[in-house]
């Protein structure tokens, strides 16, 4: 019934023993010679053929939270550090200008640094009485703010109201 078929007699193109055989070049899929694949299509260079499941969508999730409350937790060094990367990419040409004059790097840096200083500090003390007089006003136009709005909703003056005013 099921007789075992005998093994093939080795021919010239068998590779020898243990030798697995090599699958065909891939520049051979679209050769006339293997008339039963079709040629493929072209793919696409950038497309990433993954599954994407509940597993590693929940996982992404949780990555982008932990690194947001790492960032929170450690503002205190991640805000003066890329403050200064900002300002140092910022004011290099200035730098680099001063250095063309045959400055050295450090001290032009350096007056670089007290000239902003002193521009602040300069334009605090002279906005500073503005400021006094803005901050003393501060209670009075809130006052009026608020009676500006009171009278717009047409609201007579509550109890509170009138115990503060005495």
């Amino acid at each position: 019934m099921n007789e075992p078929t005998p093994p093939a007699e080795p021919s010239a193109n068998t590779e020898p023993a243990g030798h697995l055989p090599q699958p065909p070049h891939p520049s051979h899929a679209s050769h006339p010679s293997h008339p039963s694949r079709p040629p493929r299509p072209p793919r696409a260079p950038f497309v990433l053929h993954m599954p994407v499941n509940v597993r590693s969508a929940s996982l992404a999730v949780l990555a982008v939270l932990a690194s947001l409350w790492a960032l929170q937790v450690a503002a205190a060094v991640f805000i003066p550090l890329l403050l200064g990367l900002t300002f140092s990419y910022a004011l290099s040409p200035v730098v680099d200008g001063l250095e063309r004059w045959h400055w050295p790097r450090a001290l032009s840096a350096a007056v670089l640094m007290a000239l902003i200083g002193g521009s602040v500090g300069w334009t605090a003390y002279t906005l500073s009485d503005d400021a006094t007089t803005l901050v003393e006003s501060l209670p009075t136009a809130a006052q009026k703010l608020r009676d500006t709005l009171r009278a717009q909703r047409g609201r007579s003056e509550t109890t509170m109201d009138k115990v503060q005013r005495a």
